[in-house]
């Protein structure tokens, strides 16, 4: 089971998003590393569920579409962890870049969407104001 978790590119990604949200969390003024734990574990939970062969509902999708659903759920992860993140000092949105990587590993049309996604997720503003 874990050579399998080891060989599947997206929970590989879902690792790589996790570790560095958690601990840029852990050095931050005010860590809220417990909401962040557990949406992390949430995420990398969902990620190891979908990559079983045949995970329930999701055996009539393609393999292109629940590639597009995994992506689209690791989007959805560094989203919420900007949102969630109150420190202004770091964004997580660097981690939309392997995202997009890896949507380009399968081809122009997936990368050009996820990359559009991830372009119009970018701008937040930080949440705190002047103090």
């Amino acid at each position: 089971m874990v050579r399998r978790a080891f060989d599947d590119t997206y929970l590989l990604l879902s690792l790589a998003l996790v570790v560095p949200v958690l601990l840029a969390e852990l050095i931050a003024d005010e860590p809220q590393l417990g909401p962040m734990a557990l949406v992390g574990a949430s995420f990398l939970a969902v990620q190891a569920w979908l990559a079983r062969p045949r995970a329930g509902l999701l055996r009539r999708l393609a393999s292109r579409e629940r590639s597009v659903l995994r992506l689209l759920l690791a989007l959805a992860f560094v989203a919420l962890a900007d949102v969630l993140m109150r420190d202004e000092t770091f964004r997580p949105t660097a981690l939309y870049l392997p995202i997009v990587a890896t949507a380009a590993a399968s081809g122009v049309l997936p990368a050009i969407g996820f990359g559009a996604i991830a372009t119009a997720a970018y701008p937040r503003p930080c949440s705190k104001g002047p103090t």
